[in-house]
C-alpha cells in the first residue's frame, strides 16, 4: 500500500483530559500542513511522524496521537497499549476490547504503528468525524474532581530538548487544604537520548490519601545530541554517587610503576574470634616505623578488652611515638569496623609518645569493653627507637595490665582460617601516568599487584595476606587535570575509605557514603580533578574485597550557553 501525505487538521477537544490540569474545559487543536508546518493551539510544534491519508482513511501514529489526547501508552509483550486498544507491530494484529479488528496497519521505518484514526478514537472513547482533508477527534471525559482533591501541575522549562540535554521539571502541584503531597512520576527522566516524543505523567497524593488526576505532558526531543548517557552522568552526577558504565574492563591500563616501602606490617587476625584470653600475636621489630593492625571478636563468655602492648626488647630502654591511629569498637558489623577504622586512621592527627623501660608493657591501644560477640579493629603507625616487642592480647575486663599478667598469658594457636604474621611492605607507592583516556588502574589483582607474603612469628609458618588488608596504597597520578576519578569494586562487595589531595584541597572519602558498593559496573565518582597531580591514599578495608579499580574519565567539555 502506498501513502500520500496531505494537509490534515486534528481538532482535539480535551474535556478534563489527563493531559491538562483539572480546570475549566478547553479545546486543543492540532493543525498540520502539507508544507510541514504544525500548530498546536496556534503554537508551532513538530509532529515527528506525520499522519497519512490513503484511500479515504486517516492513518495516525498511535503513540503520539494518544499522548496528545492525554491517554497514556505502554508496551506489554511487544504490543502497544492505549485505552481499549492493543497494536502489535511485529504480528500486525490490532485488538479492540481483546477482539481482532480488520483495519489497515502501517509500520513506518522506525517501527511506529499507524492505524485508522476512527479506530483509535473508538478505543479512547472519543468522537471522530472527517470532512475532506480535515479529521476531528473529540475526547469527552466528564470526570469532575472533588473540591478537596489535590491537583497535579508541572511544566518543563523548555518546549523541545536536544538528545542528552538536561530537563528541568517545574512542579507546582498543590492541595486545596494545604497538606503535604507525595509525588508519583511516570516516564520522567533527567534526559532522553533519542529524538522522539516522550509522555511524562505526574500524580500527587495528599495526607488524607486523596489522589489527583494524572497529568501528562509531552517532552519533545530533536536535533543533534549534546550528551551520551555516560557523558551526561560524568557531567551531572554528584561526586559520591555511582554511575552505570558496563565498559569498565575495556579501558586500557594506565602506565603504572609500583614500589614498596620497607615498613613492616604486623597483622593480627587469627584467631579472629578467640574463646579465651591470651596473646593473639607477638613479634619483635627493629627500631623504625611499623604498622600494626588487629581485628578480633570477643568470643569468650565474659566481657573483655583488646590491647596492643609495647615493651623494649631484652630489657632495654626505647621510645615509641604513635604517628597516627584509627579504631572502631564495639560492634559485630565487620564492614563498619573496617570502614570506620580506615577513615579514622587516614584522618588521624599524631598521637602520644611513650618511654619504654624494663619489662612493663605500655598500652598503645586499649579497646572499650567488648561484650561477648562484639569486636574491635585498630590500625596504627608507630615509630620506635630501639628494638620493640609488640603484643596483641585479649584480657578479661578488669585484669591487671602488668608484666606478670602478660607473661602468664598463653599464645593462642591460629584458627587455620585467617591470617596473622609480619609482612614487609606496609606501604605501596603507585605512580600513574595518564595519557589516553579513559584509563584504568587496578589494585590487588594478584598479578601486577600481588598479595603480601610474610611469616607468623609465633609459629614460624609462611603466610600470604590475601586482600592486602592494612596495606596503604599511595597513588600519585600525573596529568590528572580535567579528569573525573571514579572507584569500582571488582572483587565483590566493598565498604571502605580513602583520602585524596587535589592541589591544596584534601578530602576524606567514604566508599560509598552510605551502604555498600556491590555492582562492578557502577563506578563511584570520587572527584572532578583540577590540578595536574592527584594524590590518593587507599587502604583495603576489612570485610571488603579486592581487586578494585580506579577509572579516570575525561571531563565532558562545557556546553554552549
Amino acid at each position: 500500500m502506498k501513502f500520500h501525505l496531505r494537509a490534515v487538521t486534528l481538532s482535539l477537544a480535551l474535556l478534563g483530559a489527563a493531559a491538562l490540569p483539572a480546570r475549566a474545559s478547553s479545546s486543543t487543536q492540532l493543525v498540520l500542513t502539507e508544507a510541514g508546518q504544525t500548530l498546536l493551539n496556534g503554537q508551532a510544534v513538530q509532529f515527528y511522524r506525520a499522519p497519512v491519508l490513503s484511500s479515504g482513511l486517516t492513518l495516525v501514529p498511535v503513540r503520539e496521537t494518544a499522548t496528545l489526547l492525554g491517554a497514556p501508552t505502554t508496551l506489554q509483550n511487544g504490543a502497544l497499549l492505549t485505552g481499549r486498544l492493543s497494536v502489535n507491530a511485529a504480528t500486525g494484529v490490532i485488538l479492540l476490547d481483546g477482539q481482532p479488528v480488520d483495519s489497515p496497519l502501517h509500520i513506518d521505518t522506525t517501527g511506529e504503528p499507524f492505524i485508522d484514526a476512527q479506530i483509535l478514537a473508538q478505543a479512547l472513547g472519543a468522537a471522530f468525524s472527517r470532512a475532506g482533508d480535515v479529521a476531528t477527534l473529540t475526547l469527552l471525559r466528564d470526570d469532575p474532581a472533588r473540591p478537596d482533591t489535590p491537583q497535579a501541575r508541572f511544566v518543563t522549562d523548555k518546549a523541545t530538548y536536544a538528545p542528552g540535554e538536561r530537563i528541568s521539571y517545574v512542579d507546582y502541584s498543590f492541595d486545596p487544604d494545604g497538606t503535604n503531597l507525595t509525588r508519583t512520576w511516570t516516564g520522567a527522566q533527567d534526559a532522553f537520548y533519542q529524538p522522539g516524543t516522550y509522555p511524562v505523567t505526574l500524580q500527587v497524593t495528599n495526607t488524607k490519601g486523596l489522589r489527583s488526576a494524572p497529568l501528562t505532558r509531552t517532552v519533545r526531543v530533536q536535533g543533534p545530541a549534546v550528551d551520551t548517557p555516560l557523558s551526561y552522568a560524568l557531567r551531572h552526577t554528584p561526586v559520591g554517587e555511582t554511575i552505570t558504565d558496563r565498559s569498565v574492563l575495556t579501558y586500557p591500563a594506565a602506565p603504572t610503576h609500583i614500589s614498596s616501602a620497607a615498613m613492616p606490617l604486623l597483622f593480627s587476625d587469627s584467631p579472629e574470634a578467640p574463646t579465651r584470653p591470651g596473646v593473639l600475636y607477638r613479634d619483635t621489630l627493629d627500631s623504625g616505623p611499623a604498622r600494626l593492625m588487629a581485628y578480633h571478636l570477643n568470643k569468650t563468655a565474659r566481657p573483655a578488652r583488646l590491647f596492643i602492648l609495647a615493651r623494649p626488647a631484652a630489657g632495654q630502654t626505647s621510645a615509641a611515638q604513635v604517628i597516627r591511629s584509627g579504631a572502631a569498637a564495639p560492634t559485630r558489623l565487620e564492614g563498619t569496623l573496617g570502614q570506620v577504622s580506615v577513615l579514622d586512621f587516614l584522618s588521624s592527627p599524631p598521637g602520644a609518645a611513650y618511654t619504654l623501660t624494663g619489662s612493663a608493657p605500655v598500652a598503645l591501644y586499649a579497646s572499650p569493653v567488648l561484650q561477648p560477640g562484639q569486636g574491635a579493629k585498630v590500625l596504627m603507625d608507630v615509630q620506635t627507637t630501639g628494638a620493640t616487642e609488640y603484643s596483641v592480647v585479649l584480657l578479661e575486663d578488669g585484669a591487671p595490665l602488668t608484666a606478670d599478667t602478660l607473661s602468664a598469658l598463653p599464645v593462642l594457636p591460629p584458627d587455620a582460617q585467617h591470617v596473622r604474621g609480619t609482612f614487609p611492605g606496609a606501604v605501596r607507592r603507585v605512580n600513574v601516568q595518564l595519557s589516553a583516556l579513559p584509563a584504568r588502574v587496578t589494585l590487588g589483582d594478584g598479578q601486577r599487584d600481588p598479595a603480601l607474603t610474610g611469616v607468623d612469628a609465633t609459629t614460624g609458618r609462611e603466610q600470604r595476606l590475601g586482600g592486602n588488608y592494612g596495606v596503604q596504597y599511595d597513588l600519585r597520578v600525573e596529568n590528572a587535570a580535567g579528569t573525573v576519578a571514579a572507584f569500582v569494586p571488582r572483587g565483590g562487595p566493598y565498604r571502605g575509605a580513602a583520602a585524596l589531595m587535589d592541589g591544596t584541597v584534601t578530602q576524606f572519602l567514604k566508599l560509598p557514603g552510605n551502604g555498600t558498593l556491590t555492582d562492578p559496573d557502577a563506578p563511584l565518582l570520587l572527584r572532578r580533578v583540577n590540578s595536574g597531580t592527584l594524590n590518593l591514599s587507599f587502604i583495603p578495608a576489612g570485610g571488603s574485597n579486592l581487586p578494585v579499580a580506579l577509572i579516570f574519565y575525561p571531563q565532558p567539555p562545557a556546553l554552549p550557553r
